[in-house]
């Protein structure tokens, strides 16, 4: 078996791989992180529509050495991760205590919280 017939190591897959997806203009790949073993590529992360999902796969499948693809890719276009624009995903509830970092909100930092009628 000459050099050139030998399998591609995952190692240079998986640079093939990370080349490839960046430098597709129709594939917002920054939230794409990959595996390679035995030339089975797997895709984990996100991306924000499913026409990127499929082209991530699609693409990967063509590439030298690869064996097969396992896309484990989310669509999210971001209200997952961050919430609908504008709200913020967590908050404080009113009716809960402030956490180590917080300052207090309604009474003064001196005051221990109680009545003091």
């Amino acid at each position: 078996m000459s050099p050139s017939d030998a399998p591609l190591s995952d190692r240079l897959i998986a640079d093939d791989v990370i080349r490839a997806l960046a430098d597709q203009a129709d594939i917002e790949a920054g939230e794409i992180l990959i595996e390679v073993r035995d030339g089975q590529v797997t895709l984990t992360g996100d991306v924000p529509e499913q026409a990127m999902k499929q082209r991530a796969e699609q693409l990967v499948a063509t590439l030298p050495g690869v064996a097969g693809v396992r896309n484990l890719l989310n669509v999210d276009d971001g209200s997952a991760s961050f919430g609908p624009p504008g709200e913020a995903v967590r908050g404080l509830d009113p009716d809960e205590s402030p956490g180590p970092t917080e300052a207090p909100r309604g009474r003064d930092a001196g005051t221990s919280g109680k009545d003091a009628s």
